[in-house]
């Protein structure tokens, strides 16, 4: 009659392991069910096999072997521990949130995920410790520290395990007041509405002759007044090749000063315009192949 035995490792030799069951107790046929923190095994013994041990396929009894070994016939993922899903209640009066998950996580693993009920809002930066298994950080898309507030007292939060930090999975649980700024790093965005938009004016102020960068970057609305003595003008950090970049330049008493355009811009006829000299000039500048041409051309000259 066939034996059942069961366990809770593979191997290693130690109490809980299949392999640390002694041959000399096995018959051909005795089967034995391993169940681990995530996984089920299946197995059947097999008094003549001899078989190389190679887990989790293949185990050979540590004591008196002989020829028999354990071979796999079944092994299935515990429905209620798929992706290591656990949930616990956090008592903590800080955002160093600590729970207790029963049964015990032997140790922390990638793709382990938790849901835990935060006791306290965040202040900020937070950690999560799950069984004393030691504190990791939260973070929220992907590497972010969690702002105040991103955390509610209460809530439901799931996070999952990386490696190195639990990554935030749950919405923030407090809504943005704005939008703040952002960098969209020359991402392409398409089919949007804009309502009510500005762009970001540089204001030169005075120039005071000599050199004069205008930098993209700074905005793509510019102002300046031409004063004190000669002006050269140069333009840096335009978009890539593929892509219209166009600037406008509010510029006052131009014609007051000799005003140096970068050889670059090209004008209608071949000829940069007079401009005024007490008064204000409106100029638009264009490139499509990254600042190699700019197209100037006037908007306004002496806008009144």
């Amino acid at each position: 009659m066939a034996n059942f035995y069961g366990a809770t490792a593979l191997t290693g030799g130690t109490s809980g392991c299949l392999d640390a069951i002694n041959g000399a107790l096995l018959s051909d046929g005795d089967m034995a069910l391993v169940r681990t923190l995530t996984t089920a095994y299946e197995y059947t013994l097999d008094a003549d096999s001899a078989a190389a041990a190679s887990s989790p396929g293949v185990i050979s009894p540590v004591t008196n072997a002989g020829d028999k070994r354990w071979i796999r016939s079944k092994s299935y993922l515990i429905l209620s521990e798929i992706d290591g899903l656990r949930y616990a209640a956090d008592a903590e009066a800080s955002d160093t949130y600590v729970i207790t998950l029963s049964p015990a996580p032997a140790a922390l693993y990638a793709g382990m995920t938790v849901t835990f009920k935060a006791n306290t809002a965040n202040t900020g930066a937070c950690t999560l410790n799950v069984n004393s298994l030691g504190a990791k950080s939260i973070k929220k898309h992907h590497d972010q520290d969690p702002a105040t507030g991103d955390i509610e007292s209460g809530q439901m939060v799931t996070v999952v395990y990386d490696g190195t930090n639990f990554q935030m999975q749950s919405q923030p649980g407090l809504a943005p007041a704005k939008i703040g700024a952002n960098n969209f790093a020359d991402t392409t965005q398409q089919r949007m509405n804009l309502l009510d938009c500005g762009i970001v004016t540089n204001a030169i102020g005075s120039i005071g002759g000599g050199a004069q960068t205008i930098d993209i970057v700074s905005g793509n609305s510019v102002s300046g007044t031409v004063d004190t003595s000669e002006t050269t003008f140069t333009f840096s950090n335009p978009t890539a090749s593929d892509e219209l970049c166009v600037f406008s330049l509010v510029l006052t008493n131009g014609g007051s000063q000799t005003v140096n355009w970068p050889a670059s811009v090209d004008w209608a006829g071949g000829t940069a315009p007079s401009l005024t000299a007490s008064g204000v000039d409106i100029l638009v500048f264009s490139t499509i192949d990254a600042g190699t041409t700019w197209h100037g051309a006037t908007f306004s000259l002496d806008s009144k």
